[in-house]
């Protein structure tokens, strides 16, 4: 086959799966999808055959019922524990608008306990956040806080019930994580506080001005996406949860969120799924 027809062949291809994208965006919008992420008790069965592997999002309840963590993990207890300790936290995020893409540059070092008094205000903010890829759960001296949390059992994979698996995130009433994908499904365990999170299928990529080589989007949707600057997303659907203590949310591989802490919040991430042949993963690079 010559250069010139592999060519064409492969922007024929390109182009079929584009319009199969469109296809299924247009069926999401049509579908007229409730706007609320479903709610529900699960058994691990139902939970992998009618959410995980047909990639939809939910919220389960009831998981963590005998967690100390859930009663435990306190801004008092925190303190008395940890407060001494210095610990890296992401800072300094309302001075760069993508604060996400140059994370390692706005990382410092913080004491513990300083941190917790900015969580104890009233005041919100979005400056400071200890997120997962601090590995805050990596430290000898935080990692007994996983002896507060047991696996989910026939949800998560109880060998691998430890980091780089599990993450931590603690943060102050007002962080936001802007609208991004992940590269595998996520569950995502919600400790103290509550937390809004906006969903957008997959199907709806070609409108979510994203530049291919991240996992970010430019669509701002801390107050709605400004249509006047982003155009594209006036037909776009969006899904919407809160989640409080004790609840599971599914992220499935794939699927566009925003997340905002109307609380200040303790979350866990888990990503130690029981796959059947292997963990599933989007290499889009």
């Amino acid at each position: 086959m010559s250069d010139s027809t592999s060519q064409s062949t492969e922007l024929s291809y390109q182009r079929k799966l584009a319009t199969l994208v469109e296809l299924y965006a247009e069926l999401d919008r049509q579908s007229r999808p409730s706007s609320q992420i479903p709610r529900k008790r699960l058994g691990p069965a139902e939970f992998y055959e009618d959410y995980f592997y047909p990639n939809r999002p939910v919220i389960v309840e009831g998981l963590m019922t005998d967690w100390p963590a859930l009663t435990k993990w306190t801004l008092p207890w925190l303190r008395a524990q940890f407060g001494d300790y210095e610990f890296e936290v992401h800072a300094n995020r309302t001075l760069d608008p993508k604060y996400e893409q140059h994370f390692r540059r706005n990382c410092s070092t913080m004491n513990f306990g300083a941190f917790l008094s900015i969580l104890e205000s009233p005041q919100e903010t979005n400056d400071v956040y200890l997120v997962g890829r601090n590995v805050f759960l990596e430290r000898p001296e935080f990692r007994r806080m996983l002896e507060d949390i047991s696996n989910p059992n026939g949800f998560l994979d109880p060998e691998t019930m430890n980091h780089p698996n599990v993450k931590l995130w603690i943060g102050p009433r007002g962080t936001v994580t802007p609208l991004h994908h992940d590269r595998g499904s996520v569950f995502f365990g919600q400790i103290s506080g509550r937390k809004q999170v906006k969903f957008i299928s997959p199907f709806h990529l070609p409108s979510l001005y994203n530049d291919p080589d991240t996992c970010y989007s430019d669509v701002i949707l801390d107050q709605g996406a400004d249509l006047n600057r982003f155009p594209e997303m006036r037909n776009v659907v969006i899904r919407e949860a809160v989640i409080g203590p004790g609840d599971f949310l599914l992220i499935p591989v794939a699927w566009w969120h925003w997340v905002r802490a109307l609380d200040p919040s303790i979350s866990l991430t888990f990503k130690n799924f029981i796959f059947r042949t292997g963990r599933i993963a989007w290499n889009y690079r």
